[in-house]
């Protein structure tokens, strides 16, 4: 399953793809990341998403702890 590179959310629907092809089009859009913030206030962005995903805000935390870490956006060079 392939996820976005910043948000990790799924990418299932060609619509919510950005031109990257690497990112969704909540978080790259016109060549350029939608919102400017690091990773610890992106994960805390996230997890307002939770009910959305089925998950509880604890559990979307847990995983974006462990998972954003290893997006492209994130890893550290």
């Amino acid at each position: 399953m392939n996820i976005c590179q910043s948000c990790a959310m799924p990418l299932n629907n060609e619509q919510e793809i950005s031109e990257n092809r690497d990112y969704c089009i909540y978080c790259f859009k016109d060549g350029a990341f939608t919102q400017n913030m690091n990773m610890e206030q992106m994960i805390e962005h996230c997890a307002q998403f939770a009910d959305q995903s089925g998950t509880t805000e604890e559990e979307m935390l847990e995983y974006a702890k462990n998972v954003f870490p290893t997006l492209k956006r994130w890893r550290q060079a």
